[in-house]
């Protein structure tokens, strides 16, 4: 507003677009990496099972994708409270980056921790795992 005692007159700065070229690329550019993590898992199938993670790849590409189709359409859509879209963007990156570190590393942690393979290992071998992992 204008304060005519002190001659002061504030101004605000909006940044907005009608264009939506930038979320699209970035939507385009992190599913590009999803179709890279798909081809990895289908790859990666038939490595002995205790080096095979593509299980859990393909676990965390789920979660990533259920996340981000849930958080980005209700990210535009509600526009008229950054607080609210602040928050549902935060609790979708959150999700997005912990929930699938969770699922990759779970795993590993149970295997270093407790010395064993989990107990639907598919491999024909011991189930046990020496301190030096082999």
């Amino acid at each position: 507003g204008i304060n005519a005692e002190y001659g002061e007159l504030e101004v605000t700065f909006f940044c907005e677009s009608s264009n939506n070229a930038y979320p699209l690329s970035w939507i385009s550019f992190n599913a590009l990496f999803m179709v890279g993590g798909i081809v990895l898992a289908f790859l990666s199938r038939d490595i002995e099972n205790r080096f095979n993670e593509s299980k859990l790849i393909g676990f965390s590409i789920y979660n990533v994708f259920l996340i981000a189709a849930v958080v980005t359409p209700i990210s535009f859509l509600i526009d008229d409270n950054p607080n609210v879209t602040f928050a549902i963007k935060s609790i979708g990156v959150l999700g997005i980056s912990m929930i699938p570190t969770g699922i990759l590393f779970g795993n590993i942690l149970y295997i270093i921790f407790l010395g064993k393979l989990p107990s639907n290992s598919n491999e024909n071998t011991s189930n046990s795992i020496s301190k030096t992992g082999y």
